[in-house]
């Protein structure tokens, strides 16, 4: 049927997107110097491939809102967008032992949340969220732009310059605005929205988008305390020398 060719067609565009985003942290892998180590290499090269699809998201997503629903083929965007969630589960969960650090449960909840509402979204295009409303999710993405900006200047100690502190000011406002303030205004308008699937999958766009939003708000302080760190770090005062006694 249609419907099942144009399904096979989404998983084999996120399948491919999978391998695209594997090949670009390979190559970006190879090209860095062998000063760093072998996590730091890793890690630069998965952060540079997560900042260009971020930018992608971003800017295709706000290209097609000011062209009033044009512009962009958004069904490809949401493919692009699910590949991705695949290549970056794997990153998160092979993090602990490339890094020797504990898994973060919060990550891989966020991108195991969003692997399902891809998956469903895929299979009803028509809904709110997949027709309406992805795009407005997506502009979250200009964020994470300026988080692995920010991340790379620490590595190259470049966290006294004027352009970390534009760039920490434009990530901490991009945050606020795409990942605190729009995504519960999202939320209200796909409650009052017209139901034309059915009910479970409203339910399930509303659970989902409900759970972004409180994962958002869980990240926020620890967002702000490493921005209160990396741009306002304590000063530090020298120790009184102390007075010679005869």
């Amino acid at each position: 049927s249609s419907s099942l060719s144009a399904e096979q067609r989404g998983a084999g565009g996120a399948l491919q997107w999978f391998g695209v985003c594997s090949g670009a942290t390979v190559a970006f892998y190879r090209l860095l110097p062998r000063r760093y180590s072998f996590a730091q290499r890793v890690e630069w090269s998965v952060r540079s491939t997560e900042t260009l699809q971020a930018l992608m998201m971003s800017v295709g997503s706000a290209h097609w809102l000011l062209k009033g629903g044009g512009g962009v083929d958004m069904a490809a965007l949401r493919d692009r967008m699910f590949g991705y969630l695949f290549f970056d589960t794997a990153y998160e969960l092979a993090l602990p032992f490339v890094k020797g650090q504990a898994l973060n449960t919060s990550f891989v909840v966020h991108h195991v949340v969003g692997v399902a509402a891809h998956s469903v979204a895929r299979r009803h295009p028509s809904s709110p969220m997949a027709a309406t409303f992805a795009p407005y999710v997506y502009l979250a993405e200009f964020s994470t732009v300026f988080l692995h900006l920010s991340w790379m200047c620490n590595l190259l100690g470049k966290t006294d310059t004027a352009l970390f502190t534009i760039n920490g000011s434009l990530g901490a406002a991009a945050y606020l605005a795409f990942r605190v303030f729009l995504p519960p205004v999202t939320f209200y308008q796909l409650i009052i929205q017209e139901r034309r699937d059915p009910p479970w999958v409203d339910r399930f766009f509303l659970a989902t988008h409900a759970a972004f939003v409180a994962l958002n708000l869980f990240w926020l302080p620890e967002l702000l305390a490493m921005i209160r760190r990396k741009m306002f770090p304590p000063r530090v005062v020298a120790p009184a020398k102390k007075k010679k006694t005869r």
